[in-house]
């Protein structure tokens, strides 16, 4: 006797019912109080929230503010000593600019005495202080003796295409004005004197002669002076003490 049982009929699933009909949720959705219901627990739902949010930003806001605080301080602390570092950097500048003029002096005055030669022909074996008076004898009528020079040679590379200029120490401040008193006489010749200056006098020299701002000029005791027209229309005599000034002096009309 077969006793195997009989499989049971599969019943197929049965679909779910809604909670609620579509034609309820319309019902419910037009039903005002349960409206204002849900409108306000929606709100106190966003209200939670807000608030939530509200504090974190605010412990933020306090937090950034904090720090914004310590950074300007920071900031004005550091201003600070930028204004003291740059006070001090001028007070620096202007040590510096007057030591460097005073050394530019003392080096100046250190050539007091000084003269340069320059055009005259170079021949071995020649005694520079021989050389040097017989210029000043013949050719400016100076009276010039062994014992008013302390000592002379030539100065640059030999063998050039030049001659090399002569540097001459004298004795006395008084004969060497003499000699440059006298040394337009050379004019005419290829024979030049004139003061012995720093680079940086020379190169004031140098531009003060190349300035259309001045009509002419020379040294004295080291230091250069030009005419240059006044507003009468006359030129006077001024001291030029660098570039600087003389760039402002007004360009000659012609």
């Amino acid at each position: 006797m077969n006793t195997r049982a009989k499989p049971k009929a599969q019943t197929q699933a049965q679909p779910s019912q809604p909670l609620i009909s579509a034609e309820q949720l319309v019902d419910l959705l037009q039903n005002d109080e349960l409206l204002t219901i849900f409108q306000g627990v929606v709100n106190k739902v966003i209200d939670k929230i807000l608030a939530g949010v509200k504090e974190q930003l605010l412990e933020r806001i306090e937090q950034n503010a904090g720090t914004i605080l310590d950074l300007h301080s920071a900031v004005e602390q550091k201003r600070k000593e930028v204004d003291h570092l740059n006070v001090e950097l001028t007070k620096q500048q202007d040590t510096i600019g007057r030591l460097d003029g005073e050394l530019e002096e003392l080096k100046q005055y250190s050539r007091r005495n000084n003269i340069r030669v320059f055009g005259s022909p170079e021949s071995a074996g020649e005694i520079t202080d021989d050389v040097v008076i017989d210029i000043m004898v013949k050719q400016l009528g100076v009276e010039l003796r062994s014992s008013d020079i302390d000592r002379s040679h030539r100065v640059g590379k030999p063998g050039g295409p030049k001659a090399r200029p002569i540097i001459v120490k004298l004795t006395s401040h008084k004969k060497k004005r003499e000699i440059l008193k006298e040394k337009k006489k050379l004019k005419k010749s290829k024979i030049s004197v004139h003061e012995d200056l720093t680079r940086y006098r020379h190169s004031l020299l140098i531009a003060t002669q190349k300035s259309d701002r001045v009509t002419t000029c020379w040294t004295m005791d080291g230091k250069v002076f030009a005419n240059v027209p006044s507003t009468h229309g006359e030129s006077v005599r001024r001291l030029i003490p660098n570039i600087d000034f003389l760039n402002t002096l007004p360009k000659l009309v012609w």
